[in-house]
């Protein structure tokens, strides 16, 4: 069990990112009543003195020097960096007794998201994915719509989410076995949202890839088009792009309306939710919204108050096997199941991978 050092928990934050700096480092310094900054790690010694002059906080350590001290009395992890490095700072986390958040994507795959999971509850420690569209007023305000059957059943969903990558070293780019890559960095949150809408698992996939011409994506797919099977004839469908306008448009249609929500997740953008059925048009706008603080609000009533965590690693093993099962239907350009994908985890079955490499199509 994790030393909780006081009525504030006690964060270190690995990373000092974009997101480290305008959500999370600003999100901890409002809930001081509830949490307390003991240090932050990174590479990038510039950005680091920026941060302490900014938020004044407490130690400061370049690269990996934090994690070769052990008297640290911090009671949680917030893992904000490059995707392929956060399998290291978890196992630290887990090993001395550390609660954990950590941003989106967890991991490569599902197996090992099975083996963080185990690790943790062997422990008793608390570990949640960041996924902030969970506590957005929008979503949960859609949610709500679908469960009172406003618009009917839901019978179709359809999901853009594309950005416009333009810098050679953003670790996006990494291929896919370093958790870059459009499945990884966009499709893991479409996926968690179609689960939310429909509030249970699919029962297959299909997805298609295709390749740039651009040297800069060389290592990653440009975009991915994929197509997920519920049961009831029900059917979701989900574009993640590299090289388009940044959009992130949500439609879900009901037997008797539609919602359609615009520019979810673009920054410094309004957001907007027009409910349309065959007696009325309402429109709602949302203004720009970090929930940053809600989600670590939601961290501390579960390692404090035992309450359940809205994002637990749970659920994210279930998004992280819908992922498998996309990058599998890929290379093999078939439909997958999502229980081959479990037998699969379970050693039960093996699944033969094409000796040759995904092919790159320069049409």
């Amino acid at each position: 069990m994790s030393f909780i050092s006081s009525s504030r928990l006690k964060f270190g934050v690995v990373g000092s990112g974009e997101i480290v700096q305008k959500s999370i480092l600003p999100a901890l310094q409002n809930l001081k009543e509830r949490c307390e900054i003991d240090f932050i790690t990174s590479s990038n010694e510039v950005k680091l003195n920026s941060l302490n002059y900014k938020f004044n906080i407490k130690n400061l350590y370049h690269h990996d020097e934090v994690f070769k001290k052990t008297d640290h009395q911090i009671d949680a992890l917030i893992v904000a960096s490059p995707n392929e490095t956060h399998q290291k700072y978890i196992n630290w986390a887990i090993e001395n007794n550390k609660h954990i958040i950590c941003e989106s994507p967890l991991c490569t795959n599902s197996t090992e998201a099975n083996l963080f999971a185990q690790n943790a509850n062997d422990k008793n420690l608390k570990f949640m994915t960041a996924h902030r569209h969970i506590f957005h007023p929008l979503m949960r305000d859609s949610l709500t719509v679908i469960k009172n059957k406003e618009i009917g059943d839901i019978k179709y969903v359809n999901i853009i989410l594309s950005q416009k990558m333009n810098d050679a070293n953003n670790f996006r780019l990494l291929s896919s076995d370093k958790s870059g890559g459009p499945g990884h960095n966009l499709g893991i949150k479409a996926i968690n949202i179609i689960r939310q809408i429909f509030n249970e698992e699919p029962i297959e996939v299909f997805a298609f890839a295709q390749k740039s011409r651009c040297d800069l994506l060389k290592n990653v797919d440009e975009a991915i088009s994929v197509v997920l099977r519920f049961r009831n004839q029900r059917m979701a469908q989900c574009f993640l792009s590299y090289k388009t306008h940044p959009c992130s448009d949500i439609e879900i249609i009901g037997e008797e309306g539609k919602i359609r929500i615009t520019d979810f997740m673009v920054p410094n953008k309004i957001n907007i939710m027009t409910i349309r059925d065959s007696k009325r048009i309402v429109t709602r706008r949302y203004p720009q919204f970090d929930p940053t603080g809600h989600l670590i609000n939601n961290f501390c009533d579960s390692v404090q108050k035992k309450k359940d965590l809205s994002s637990s690693i749970d659920s994210t093993i279930k998004d992280l096997k819908i992922l498998d099962a996309i990058h599998l239907s890929i290379d093999l350009g078939t439909p997958i199941s999502l229980k081959e994908i479990s037998e699969r985890i379970a050693g039960k079955k093996k699944i033969k991978i094409p000796f040759f490499a995904r092919p790159r199509f320069n049409l």
